[in-house]
């Protein structure tokens, strides 16, 4: 009776789990609703209600226990799974299924999922600052590290911005378009002076480059792009995309929050260089 009792109940809580799983999967979200400041509040809301559930963690045993940490790497890997096959538009034109289904990555479902990562990646990271007090530091630097990337890569993408425009010898710019055509405005001005061609022996392009002209309110310079060499002004990188005779294509892009994912990958990085040497350090002992 007791084991019969269990399986109802297991099979209740895995039905429910489903139905919240495809409900979610219908729903989308706007992912530029979190742009500042609305990314840095819910980062500030991810630290406390982390710091406050890796402080419970003794009390719940949850976010100590392997089946925690297995169950929430199958959800992610699955999560991937749905994600690569609905992500291909053009597969499932004129077709009922919801854009969110499309676009996974802004479906409610994959938010939430997301979101729930970072928390509880959070909760171990303070629990074993906290609580655990063996072999912390690089433990810390790699889980850490991570936690800030995935942080700061997720919720600074809202910031991301994508812009294309095109400057000529007539006149300045000082607005680009997104890929959705929305219209923004520049903190500062381009012009075009020249573009300079190096041709092959066989006549065939070998570099392109354009002479731009970069204006504020208290800064004039000038500046040359090519394709692989962008010039960066205010947190703005500027790519030259290709070149006629009087104007040039550049593709412009605002990433903020660049340095913060650099800044997880490079903790990263360092708590596995420190664990590599350790454990080379402890196997040349043995």
């Amino acid at each position: 009776m007791i084991k019969f009792k269990i399986y109802n109940k297991s099979i209740i809580t895995l039905g429910i789990g489903l139905f919240l799983v495809i409900a979610l999967s219908f729903i989308s979200i706007n992912t530029n609703a979190f742009a500042f400041p609305v990314n840095v509040f819910l980062l500030m809301l991810l630290v406390y209600f982390s710091f406050v559930a890796g402080r419970l963690s003794e009390r719940f045993r949850f976010f100590s226990s392997g089946k925690t940490a297995l169950l929430v790497s199958v959800y992610i890997i699955v999560l991937l799974i749905l994600h690569w096959f609905f992500y291909h538009r053009k597969n499932f034109s004129d077709s009922l299924f919801p854009d969110s289904l499309y676009d996974f990555s802004t479906s409610a479902l994959f938010v939430i999922s997301w979101l729930f990562f970072l928390f509880v990646l959070g909760a171990v990271i303070v629990r074993r600052f906290t609580i655990v007090k063996k072999n912390n530091v690089l433990f810390l630097l790699n889980h850490v590290g991570l936690w800030v990337a995935l942080s700061a890569g997720f919720l600074g993408r809202a910031d991301l911005y994508t812009m294309q425009t095109i400057v000529n010898k007539e006149y300045v710019i000082f607005q680009a378009y997104t890929e959705d055509n929305q219209k923004m405005n520049l903190p500062f001005s381009l012009g075009l002076q020249e573009i300079r061609k190096e041709h092959y022996s066989s006549g065939e392009i070998k570099t392109v480059e354009a002479d731009l002209i970069i204006k504020d309110r208290q800064y004039e310079k000038n500046v040359s792009v090519s394709v692989n060499y962008p010039y960066r002004y205010k947190g703005y990188d500027v790519y030259l995309m290709n070149a006629g005779v009087n104007a040039a294509k550049l593709q412009i892009v605002y990433d903020p929050w660049r340095y913060i994912v650099l800044l997880g990958i490079a903790i990263m990085f360092a708590g596995a260089i420190g664990a590599f040497f350790t454990g080379f350090k402890q196997s040349v002992l043995k």
